[in-house]
Parts: structure tokens; sequence; C-alpha cells
């Protein structure tokens, strides 16, 4: 499965998200509220979406990154795990 599909289905589970995997574009914004196209989340969603990457890829945010960056939008998540994992087979 591709990695953006698992991470909208990491936080449509996560967070009981009432929606359809094929409205959840890659780039929604991740934290723009409702009203303006977004999906409004807070940072302890981050947390709980974060929890259910590690489990998901076993991979690790360290504190010195800008979790805000990276938890933009599904597009950068999955940026972000692609370069972890391939850093990793090197």
């Amino acid at each position: 499965m591709e990695t953006r599909q698992q991470i909208k289905e990491i936080i449509i589970e996560k967070l009981n998200l009432r929606i359809d995997i094929e409205d959840f574009k890659d780039n929604t914004p991740l934290f723009l509220s409702k009203k303006d196209g977004g999906l409004g989340l807070d940072s302890i969603d981050t947390l709980e979406i974060a929890v259910g990457i590690t489990d998901e890829f076993n991979v690790e945010f360290s504190d010195s990154e800008n979790m805000t960056e990276l938890f933009t939008s599904v597009e950068s998540l999955s940026n972000y795990i692609n370069n972890k994992l391939c850093l990793e087979l090197q």
C-alpha cells in the first residue's frame, strides 16, 4: 500500500474522522481550520498521529524536527517518512 494512503488511514482511524478517504487529498492542510478547507487538527491530534506513524512505519520523530512543518499535510508526512526509510536502507 502506498505511504500516503497508509497515512490517511492512520489519521482517519486515530482521530475518528468522518471523512471518506477518497475525499482526503494529499495536500489538505492538517492544521488549517475546517471552514478554511483544512482538517482543523491540534497538537494532541499530532501526538496521536505521530504514535500511529511510529507504530506503522517504525519511524521516530526527533525533538529537533519542526513538527508543524512535517505535519502540514499528508504529502509532507509522506515525504518525511519515505526519506527516513531510504536513509535507513543506505
